[in-house]
C-alpha cells in the first residue's frame, strides 16, 4: 500500500525481524540499514504517505485509528510524521528570518560607513555575500531536518509493516492451533464415546492432558417438569435407559489386587459396569429461582469427579502392600502408574510434596487393611489377603451411587402411601441426599440397575450404611450433629441386635473412601486426608470407631459428651487449654473448636468466642446445647431451657472453616443468626415422650450447601447486588439457605411458604474479625 522501495519490508529490518523492540536499528544520514538510499523514491514513498494521512481509503485502514482525525494507530508514527510535516512547514520561515537579520546588520554597517562615495560598491558586495551565505546555511539545514526527518519516519513505516506482517503471521499461527484443538477435541470425543459405549461428554469439557480426558464427566438428559420428583420416572429417563453391565463389576473387583490391573482399566471397567455415574450431571430442565443443580454447591462434573476419588480410594485401600499406599498418597503421572516416593533434595522445593512423603512414612497402613478385611471385603486365605468378591462389588456398586441425589432434579418427593417417611409427609421433598437414597432403594429398588442386581446379603449390607444404622460418622468427628440426630436410630439397631461388626465396619470403610474423595481431583491421590488433614486428626478418626461401642451401656447423650471430652483433652496440650469446661457455655466451646479441626482454627474461635455479644453467645450456648432428649441433659451443660426440637445445621463445620481463620468473628456471628432464625421456623416446645413413634420431630435440619463455599465478602455482597439470604422451609423436618431477590420473600409468604430472612451483612459497632485491624485491636485489649 506504502510503494515502499524495492528492498521488502522483511529485508529493511535485517537482523531486527523477530524481535519486539522496531526502535533497535540504527538510522543515520542518507543510509538505512547501511545502505544508500534513493532519496527520489523516499520523497515519493513519504509524499504518498501524506496524501494517506490527508485523505484515508479503503487500503490503509489498518494505519489509521477509527475516528475522524486521521490519525495514525502507532502514536510513535503520528509523533514522528507530524514533527516532520512541522519542519517541512517551517523551512520557508526559518530561511526569511534568517536573510531579514542578515539584512538589518549589513544596513547597520552600510549607514556606518555610507560618508564615503565608494562605500555604495561595498554595500552591494557585502550584501550578495550575505544572501549567498544565508541561503547556503538555510539549505543545508533544512537538507539536514528534512533528511533525517524523513529516514526516522520511513524506519518507522518499515517496523510499522514488519509489525503488521508479524500481526498476521501470529493471527494464521493462531488460527491453525484453533484447529488442531478443535481437531484434537473431535478425537477425543470419537475416542470417549468408543470407549464408553457411545457416551459423550458434558459440552464445555476441555483436558489438560493426555492424562485426565478420560475423566470428562458423561452428559445426561435433563428431567422434565413432570417427571421431577418422581424417581420411577426420573432416573430411567436420566439413564437413557442404560442398563448395568454386572460381569464387569465383578471382574473388576475380583482383579482388585492384581498387580497387573491398572487405574485406568479399573476406571474404565467402572464407567462400563455403572450406568449411574452419568446422574451425576443431571440437571433440571427449567431453571428453578433458589435452586442449584448439585444441593453441595459444586459444579456437577466436580461431583463427578469426587466420586471418582471414592471409587479409586477404594482401589488404593485394596491395594495396600502392592502399589495402593504410593498411589492413595502421591496420585498418578501421566500413564496413569502410582508416583514413587520422592528423593530428599525434591521435598525441599515444595511444602506439598513434603506433606504427602511425611503422610506415606507415618500413615498406619497396616490398619486401614485390617479395616478392610473386618468388613469382609478382603480376607485372609493361606496367610494371603486376597478380595472377596462379594462384598468388594457391594462396595463398588455403594460407592458408585452413595451421591446421586446430591443432583436437585432427582431429588424424590414421599407419595402418600408411603407416608410418614422418616418424619417426612406425603408430598415432601427429602432433601438429605442420603435419606433420599434410602427411600429410593426402599420403595424403588430397581430404578437403580447396578443396585437391583445385588443379591440379599450386599443388598442388606449397602442398606445398613444408608438408613437402618442411620449413623454419619461425619457427624461425630465433627461433633456437628445433636445427639439425638446422631446415635438415637443406631443405638435401637444395636438393642435390636441388628448391628453386627461387618456391617458396622463396612460403613466406616464406605465414610473413609467417601472422605477420601471429597476433593475433586481423583489422579491425585487422596488430596483430602493426605494435604488437607494433620495426620493426628486421621488417626484420631480411626480411632474414634470404638465410640459406637459405648452405646450398649450408656446413654446417647453420655457418649457424645464423653467423645467432646476427650477430644479436648487431645487438643489441650497443643492449644494451652485448661481443663474441659464446665457451664453453659461447655458444651458449645467444645463443639465449635470440635469443628474448627486445626491448631490454628481453633485458637481464632476461642479468641472470637470472647469477642461475641451476649445476645450471639446465648444463642449458641443454648441451640448447641440441646440434645433433642426429653430426658437427657448434657452434664458439662445443663440447659436452662428445655425442649425442642434440636437444630442440626448441615455443614455447619465446612462453613466455619471456610471462614476461618480470617474471620472467626464473623462465622460465629452467622452462625447464631442461622440457629436464631431456624427457632423462628420451629418454635421452642416441649418434647414428646422418648417411646413415642414420631422421634423425627426432635431434630431439625437446616442445609447451609449454598453458602459453605463462600467468603465473607461473597456472602455479603448479595445483599449489594439486590438478593437476600432466606432461610426456607421446605418440610416439617428441613430448611435451605437459598439465595432469592429481596421481594421474594412476599411471593413465598403469597404461596403459603415459610420463610425468614437472614441478617448476614456487617452489624454496625461490631469489630470486623476479617479486617487486618482486628487483632492488634485484641492484642492491645489484653
Amino acid at each position: 500500500t506504502l510503494n515502499p522501495p524495492p528492498r521488502s519490508p522483511g529485508a529493511a529490518m535485517g537482523s531486527g525481524r523477530g524481535k519486539t523492540d522496531t526502535a533497535k536499528p540504527a538510522v543515520t544520514p542518507h543510509h538505512l540499514d547501511g545502505k544508500r538510499i534513493n532519496e527520489r523514491e523516499l520523497d515519493a514513498a513519504i509524499s504518498q504517505l501524506s496524501l494517506f494521512h490527508a485523505r484515508r481509503t479503503a487500503s490503509t485502514d489498518g494505519l489509521f485509528r477509527a475516528d475522524s482525525e486521521h490519525r495514525f494507530r502507532d502514536a510513535r508514527l503520528e509523533a514522528l510524521f507530524g514533527r516532520f510535516k512541522g519542519s517541512s512547514d517551517s523551512k520557508q520561515w526559518n530561511t526569511l528570518v534568517c536573510q531579514a537579520s542578515l539584512w538589518a546588520v549589513t544596513t547597520a554597517v552600510c549607514l556606518v560607513v555610507c560618508v564615503e562615495p565608494s562605500a555604495i560598491l561595498h554595500f552591494i558586495v557585502l550584501q550578495l555575500l550575505c544572501i549567498s551565505a544565508s541561503v547556503a546555511v538555510a539549505v543545508w539545514a533544512h537538507r539536514r531536518i528534512s533528511v533525517d526527518g524523513r529516514q526516522q519516519l520511513w524506519g518507522c513505516v518499515l517496523s510499522y509493516v514488519e509489525s503488521f506482517r508479524r500481526c498476521a503471521e501470529y493471527q494464521a499461527h493462531a488460527f491453525s492451533l484453533s484447529d488442531e484443538l478443535e481437531e484434537a477435541k473431535y478425537r477425543e470425543n470419537i475416542l470417549y464415546e468408543l470407549l464408553f459405549h457411545g457416551q459423550k461428554r458434558i459440552p464445555g469439557t476441555s483436558s489438560t492432558g493426555r492424562r485426565d480426558f478420560l475423566l470428562a464427566a458423561p452428559e445426561a438428559p435433563c428431567v422434565s417438569i413432570q417427571a421431577e420428583g418422581a424417581p420411577e420416572l426420573a432416573i430411567p429417563l436420566a439413564l437413557s435407559k442404560r442398563d448395568t453391565d454386572f460381569a464387569t463389576a465383578v471382574r473388576a473387583a475380583s482383579r482388585m489386587r492384581d498387580p497387573d490391573y491398572g487405574l485406568r482399566e479399573f476406571y474404565i471397567d467402572m464407567r462400563h459396569a455403572f450406568p449411574e455415574l452419568q446422574l451425576y450431571t443431571v440437571m433440571h430442565e427449567v431453571y428453578k429461582a433458589g435452586h442449584t443443580d448439585v444441593s453441595s454447591g459444586l459444579t456437577p462434573d466436580e461431583e463427578y469427579c469426587r466420586t471418582l476419588g471414592s471409587l479409586f480410594g477404594v482401589y488404593w485401600l485394596a491395594r495396600i502392600g502392592i502399589d495402593g499406599e504410593l498411589g492413595f498418597t502421591f496420585g498418578v503421572d501421566d500413564d496413569w502408574m502410582p508416583r514413587p516416593p520422592l528423593l530428599p533434595e525434591a521435598l525441599e522445593e515444595s511444602p506439598e510434596l513434603q506433606m504427602r512423603q511425611r503422610f506415606y512414612e507415618l500413615q498406619e497402613w497396616h490398619g486401614l487393611l485390617e479395616l478392610l478385611i473386618d468388613a469382609h471385603i478382603l480376607k485372609r486365605v493361606d496367610g494371603q489377603v486376597v478380595v472377596d468378591t462379594e462384598m468388594m462389588t457391594a462396595m463398588l456398586v455403594l460407592t458408585a451411587i452413595h451421591d446421586i441425589f446430591k443432583a436437585e432434579a432427582l431429588l424424590p418427593k414421599v407419595r402418600s402411601e408411603h407416608a410418614p417417611f422418616h418424619g417426612f409427609v406425603g408430598g415432601d421433598v427429602i432433601n438429605d441426599h442420603d435419606l433420599a437414597m434410602y427411600y429410593v432403594l426402599e420403595h424403588y429398588p430397581t430404578v437403580l440397575p447396578s443396585f437391583a442386581a445385588l443379591n440379599d446379603v450386599q443388598k442388606r449390607a449397602v442398606l445398613f450404611t444408608q438408613s437402618k444404622m442411620s449413623f454419619n460418622h461425619g457427624w461425630l468427628v465433627q461433633a456437628e450433629a445433636p445427639p439425638h440426630a446422631l446415635f438415637y436410630k443406631f443405638k435401637k439397631v444395636v438393642a435390636a441386635g441388628a448391628a453386627n461388626p461387618a456391617n458396622i465396619s463396612f460403613y466406616f470403610v464406605h465414610w473413609l473412601t467417601d472422605l477420601a474423595g471429597a476433593l475433586p481431583t481423583p489422579l491425585e491421590g487422596s488430596e483430602k486426608l493426605v494435604l488437607a488433614f494433620p495426620h493426628q486428626m486421621l488417626g484420631s478418626f480411626i480411632r474414634s470407631f470404638h465410640v459406637l461401642s459405648d452405646l450398649a451401656t450408656d446413654t446417647e447423650t453420655r457418649v457424645f459428651e464423653s467423645y467432646l471430652e476427650d477430644y479436648w483433652e487431645e487438643v489441650r496440650p497443643v492449644l494451652g487449654l485448661g481443663p474441659a469446661p464446665h457451664g453453659e457455655h461447655a458444651i458449645a466451646l467444645m463443639r465449635l473448636v470440635c469443628q474448627a479441626q486445626t491448631t490454628d482454627k481453633q485458637a481464632a474461635v476461642l479468641q472470637a468466642w470472647e469477642l461475641l455479644v451476649p445476645e450471639d453467645k446465648k444463642v449458641l450456648c443454648e441451640e448447641m446445647g440441646r440434645t433433642g432428649f426429653a430426658d437427657q441433659l448434657f452434664e458439662r451443660s445443663p440447659s436452662r431451657r428445655l425442649g425442642g426440637p434440636a437444630i442440626l445445621v448441615y455443614y455447619s463445620p465446612h462453613l466455619l472453616r471456610k471462614l476461618l481463620p480470617d474471620s472467626a468473628l464473623e462465622a460465629l456471628i452467622m452462625l447464631a443468626e442461622i440457629y436464631r432464625r431456624a427457632r423462628l421456623l420451629w418454635p421452642l416446645e416441649a418434647l414428646l415422650d422418648d417411646d413415642d413413634e414420631d422421634e423425627e420431630s426432635r431434630t431439625v435440619t437446616i442445609r447451609v450447601d449454598q453458602i459453605k463455599e463462600l467468603s465473607i465478602d461473597e456472602i455479603r455482597a448479595v445483599y449489594a447486588n439486590g438478593d437476600s439470604w432466606l432461610l426456607c422451609k421446605r418440610n416439617t423436618q428441613e430448611a435451605v439457605v437459598e439465595c432469592h431477590p429481596i421481594d421474594y420473600l412476599s411471593v413465598l409468604v403469597s404461596q403459603g411458604a415459610a420463610a425468614v430472612v437472614l441478617k448476614l451483612w456487617r452489624r454496625r459497632g461490631i469489630l470486623d474479625t476479617s479486617c487486618d485491624s482486628w487483632r492488634e485491636e485484641v492484642a492491645a485489649a489484653e
